[in-house]
Parts: structure tokens; sequence; C-alpha cells
């Protein structure tokens, strides 16, 4: 009894504080929250490839092309997801009087493409931004990823982009490496990860050079040797079967096509500071 005693006093000491803070003023300053989370949005974003086409100017003809700019993803789903305040990039475009026009080109929640108007627009325009990313489906803490694409209308509409207009950026929003199979074909990478209200906000900021975004260390942005999704240190050789372990080292080895192009893992520990362990694996 006296233990029992002990686990009930402990939980209603917890409801009775929170009953205390109940009666509390609330301070809730959305303008200020707001502010911060777009500078940490700012901070957390990546250039992973720029070979001239950022930042962007005025004068230029921009074309914001996929769901992803106007209703951008911001945050996980499932336990994760909370009902915030987010502006998108397209809204953010508008309220900085950016000459931006806007094409859908893919939905943001389903593997779809539309291609009705958007290679007209294309090649009209002077730059193209694509804001490609991973919908809730295809990543979430419910289940386990079978593999690290795009979706399959999002990598081909970026192929048949790139193919026609030479100024092609674009603007990932995911929360785990992705295959890149156009990535040396395009000319920008920025990724935003999955991050926050901010998100919009801070990647034009990103875009039209008002803030300067962190740069990755050598080899983010790199084909996986072999066709498959490697950590640098994990060996082939069937006799040592010690798998690594650690907050990133997560995601299973996966094959993939010999061309494809990843976001390293190494490299995202090395921006973050999360140090990973040498160690060798059998693919």
């Amino acid at each position: 009894i006296g233990v029992l005693d002990k686990a009930v006093a402990r939980i209603l000491n917890i409801v009775l504080r929170a009953a205390d803070l109940a009666k509390l003023p609330a301070v809730f300053d959305h303008a200020a929250d707001h502010k911060l989370a777009v500078e940490l949005a700012k901070q957390s974003a990546v250039l992973l490839r720029n070979l001239g086409a950022l930042p962007l100017h005025k004068g230029q003809k921009v074309a914001y092309i996929g769901a992803f700019a106007d209703h951008p993803r911001y945050q996980g789903g499932g336990s994760s997801h909370v009902n915030t305040t987010a502006i998108s990039a397209m809204d953010a475009a508008i309220m900085n009087n950016r000459s931006v026009s806007y094409i859908e080109g893919f939905p943001a929640d389903r593997d779809q493409r539309d291609e009705a108007e958007f290679l007209r627009a294309v090649t009209a325009a002077d730059v193209a931004v694509i804001f490609a990313g991973l919908p809730d489906s295809f990543e979430s803490e419910g289940a386990d990823r079978r593999h690290m694409r795009l979706p399959d209308c999002q990598n081909n509409l970026i192929a048949r982009v790139a193919a026609v207009q030479k100024n092609t950026v674009v603007v990932l929003h995911t929360g785990s490496p992705v295959e890149c199979p156009w990535a040396n074909d395009v000319n920008a990478v920025l990724c935003m990860y999955l991050g926050g209200e901010g998100v919009g906000a801070a990647a034009d900021a990103l875009l039209w050079g008002r803030c300067q975004p962190q740069r990755p260390p050598a080899g983010a942005l790199a084909p996986a040797a072999g066709g498959h999704a490697l950590l640098p240190g994990l060996s082939r050789r069937r006799r040592d079967r010690r798998l690594p372990r650690g907050r990133l080292c997560r995601l299973p080895l996966v094959r993939r096509p010999q061309n494809a192009c990843a976001l390293a893992l190494r490299p995202w520990a090395e921006l973050h500071r999360v140090r990973l362990p040498e160690c060798r694996a059998e693919l």
C-alpha cells in the first residue's frame, strides 16, 4: 500500500501543479514565436548544390512548380503532428512582391502528375524552382519506408523540366534521405528538411539571397558506391556482420539503381555534430 500511495501522490502532485499553472495568464506572442521559427528554418536548411542559379533576383521570370510551393510539408505525421500557422513559399513570394508564377505540376499528398501547362511555363521562365519532397504516405512513424525514392511523378517531372530548363532548382521537403537520380542534371538543390511553420518564409529568404544557407560537407550529394545506399565505413565482407547503432543508423540498407544518388547519412551527422561509429556490415 505504501508503494501505491507514493505512486498516486506523484500523479496528484502533477495534476495539482497543472491546475495551479492553469490559473496564471497565458503568455503567447505569435509574431515573435513565428519569427523564431523562420530563423530556425533558415539555419537548418542546407544548400547541396548551386551552379549559379541561386540566388534569384529581381527582374527574372521565375516559375514555382509543385504543390509543396503552396502547401509545404513542414512537419512529420502521426503523433508528431501539431496545429500551427504556416505560410508557404508562394505566400512569402506574394508578400514580398516577387515576380513568380505557380504551376502545381503534382499534388502534395499523392503520386500523380499534371503536365497540361507546366512545360510551356518552364520554357518561358528564366528559372524553374521545383518544390519536391515526401508526402505523409511515404514517410511517417506508422510504417517503415520500403525504398528511398521520391514519388515517381516528382522524379519524372524534375527530369523533364531539367531537360528543357538549364536553370532548374529543386527545393526538398523531406525528413530523411532520398534518392536524387536527377542530381547531376539540375542547377541547384536546396534541402529544407521538415523545417517547421517558418519553412515557407525561410525558403523565400534563402532562394532570393536574403540570408546564407548552410553549406554541406563534401559528398553530401553524390552517387552511392555500387548502386547501394551506404554509410561510409560499411563493408560488403560477409564475415563481418556487425551493424551500426545510433541516432542516425535506423534506416535499412536498400538496393537502388546504379545511377541513383542519395543524400548521404554521414554528412548529415557531421552537420548536426552527431558521431557515427566506424563499423562494417554485410549488404
